[in-house]
């Protein structure tokens, strides 16, 4: 499998939950209890979305790439890591 890198956006609810998205892959979401976990299940997410894209022959979304991505893990901000 061909090794795709997209910038995940990671946000913290009001309840403590992560919510975790990817914008450059449409209607890619997750959550997890931690931040690590939110990323790990979005990772998941992406991987299956890619094979599900594959198997049925259809392109890959890349995402452009950009200049300086890095992030912060502040509480109750939005934060970009590169997966």
């Amino acid at each position: 499998m061909a090794k795709y890198s997209y910038t995940a956006v990671v946000e913290q609810d009001e309840d403590g939950v992560y919510i975790s998205s990817c914008p450059a892959v449409p209607g890619c979401h997750s959550n997890g209890e931690t931040y690590e976990e939110a990323v790990k299940n979005l990772k998941e997410a992406i991987q299956l979305y890619i094979e599900a894209r594959q198997s049925l022959g259809e392109p890959i979304p890349l995402e452009k790439e950009s200049s300086g991505h890095g992030f912060s893990r502040a509480a109750n901000s939005t934060n970009g890591e590169r997966l």
